[in-house]
């Protein structure tokens, strides 16, 4: 169950909760796609993503992507969030 969980990662790990807020003007020279169409805005924000998980994965029990930094890129952004949400 996601709570016991939770509860678990807590007591293991911290109380802290990571969030990612994914803001590309913040973004390092190589994650930026040198033509920002669709599917490389995707890519960019699911590579971030994956980027932040990856280093914060044994330091918190949760992390917490924020909805409308991937909105603001309409329906790629979404993508890129619900891709993250399955990892």
């Amino acid at each position: 169950m996601f709570s016991d969980n939770l509860i678990e990662g807590v007591k293991q790990k911290s109380p802290i909760v990571a969030g990612i807020d994914p803001n590309p003007d913040l973004f390092p020279e190589f994650l930026i796609p040198q033509s920002p169409d669709g599917p490389s805005i995707r890519k960019m924000l699911s590579r971030f993503s994956e980027m932040v998980i990856d280093q914060c994965a044994d330091y918190v029990p949760a992390i917490k992507p924020q909805s409308a930094y991937y909105e603001k890129f309409g329906t790629q952004g979404m993508l890129a969030l619900a891709e993250i949400g399955r990892a």
